[in-house]
């Protein structure tokens, strides 16, 4: 560890450029993950646990530079770095909340569906869909349609007489 201390090896001048490159790293990697949340309007598999602990290590890691050392460089990667995992972090709140918001819309649509016995099968069909009858198909055992692995209650009938859930 002390052969890495030694200014010989890298003098001041090489060593701030290089803090300065990490900076720019730094900015660059979040504005991407950033953007590309936007596009894909989601974060993927980003952890809002992780990214939170994140920020809250680099609050700290600002505290104690600021405390320790007062190099506005190191100080400066810190918040930069802070500043787009806050970012992040909001995208993962918000796009959840969204997605949530999303997934139970789409659960009261669907639940919107009609049923009709086909013989020894039935058909699930949306209201917009009503006319052409046709959807998801599944089978009726004991009076249930079972249409992707979700049952619904299809009254024994001849033909295809709808039954709304």
């Amino acid at each position: 560890m002390g052969i890495l201390m030694k200014p010989e090896l890298v003098d001041m001048k090489s060593l701030m450029l290089m803090q300065a490159g990490n900076l720019f790293v730094t900015i660059f990697s979040k504005l991407i993950q950033a953007i590309t949340n936007m596009r894909n309007k989601g974060t993927g598999q980003l952890s809002k646990t992780t990214t939170s602990l994140y920020v809250s290590g680099l609050l700290a890691r600002v505290y104690t530079s600021i405390q320790e050392t007062g190099d506005l460089l190191i100080i400066s990667r810190y918040l930069v770095s802070t500043f787009f995992n806050v970012v992040l972090l909001i995208q993962i709140i918000y796009y959840r909340r969204l997605a949530k918001n999303t997934n139970h819309s789409t659960k009261t649509t669907s639940a919107t569906a009609r049923y009709y016995s086909h013989g020894n099968g039935c058909v699930a069909s949306t209201k917009t869909d009503e006319s052409s009858r046709n959807g998801l198909q599944g089978t009726v055992t004991n009076g249930h349609c079972n249409v992707s692995s979700a049952e619904h209650h299809v009254p024994s009938v001849n033909g295809h007489k709808p039954h709304s859930n």
